[in-house]
C-alpha cells in the first residue's frame, strides 16, 4: 500500500508487463510481437483484459510508451472513463497530448505517485519504471505478468529482475496458438508479512 506524501489516502500498486523470451519487452524501438501475425489474436485479448484491469486508475508510464502505445489500434488508455494517465518525461515543456487525449505530464515517479488521485495506481513502462518500481522497497503490491514463449533474440531492453520469494505467484491462464505459441498470465500478489 502506498500513502501519499500529503497522506491522503493508501493506494494499491499493481504492475502490469508483457515479455517474450529472455524476458525481452522491446527490441529496436518496438514490442516485438506487436506486428506477428502469430500473436494478433493474443494480443488483443491481453489488451482487453489490461482495459479491464486498469479502469478507473491511476495510469503512471513513460513518455516513450505512451506514445508507443497510443500507436496500435487496440490502445489500452483510449476513451477509459474515470481513468488518470500519467506521462513521465524528462521534458519539463512536454504535453502527452495525443489523438485528441489530454494526459497530464510529470517528470518523476514520485511526483506521479503523489499525483495519483486513484486508490488503484497501475505501473505501465517502459523498463526504467518498472525497475525503479521495483527498487523501491515493498511499493509495487501486484505484478501481472503475459509471458509469451516465442524467441525474437536476446538483444533489446528486457523486463527487471525481481525478488520474486517476496510474491506469492499464481498462474491465472495459458493459451495455446495453432501455430505453437504459448501465452501464460501470471500473477505475483506481495506476501502479507512484506506489506
Amino acid at each position: 500500500m502506498y500513502k501519499n506524501r500529503r497522506g491522503q489516502f493508501n493506494s494499491t500498486v499493481k504492475l502490469y508487463a508483457a515479455f517474450a523470451k529472455h524476458r525481452l519487452i522491446e527490441r529496436r524501438g518496438a514490442i516485438p510481437w506487436k506486428r506477428d501475425s502469430r500473436c494478433t489474436r493474443f494480443v488483443r485479448e491481453d489488451i482487453k483484459r489490461l482495459r479491464t484491469s486498469i479502469q478507473g486508475g491511476s495510469v503512471i508510464l513513460g513518455r516513450k510508451t505512451y506514445e508507443s502505445i497510443c500507436n496500435v489500434a487496440c490502445d489500452p488508455i483510449k476513451n477509459i472513463w474515470g481513468t488518470q494517465v500519467l506521462v513521465m518525461s524528462r521534458n519539463p515543456k512536454y504535453l502527452p497530448l495525443y489523438r485528441h487525449r489530454l494526459a497530464r505530464s510529470v517528470k518523476s515517479l514520485d511526483e506521479a505517485l503523489d499525483q495519483a488521485v486513484s486508490q488503484k495506481i497501475c505501473i505501465l513502462g517502459g523498463a526504467s519504471i518498472y525497475q525503479q518500481c521495483l527498487e523501491r522497497e515493498a511499493l509495487v503490491d501486484e505484478i501481472n505478468l503475459t509471458v509469451i514463449n516465442r524467441d525474437y533474440g536476446a538483444k533489446g531492453i528486457k523486463f527487471p529482475d525481481f525478488n520474486e520469494s517476496d510474491f506469492e505467484k499464481r498462474r491465472l491462464l495459458k493459451l495455446h496458438s495453432s501455430n505453437g505459441t504459448v501465452f501464460e498470465f501470471f500473477s505475483y500478489n506481495r506476501k502479507r508479512g512484506l506489506r
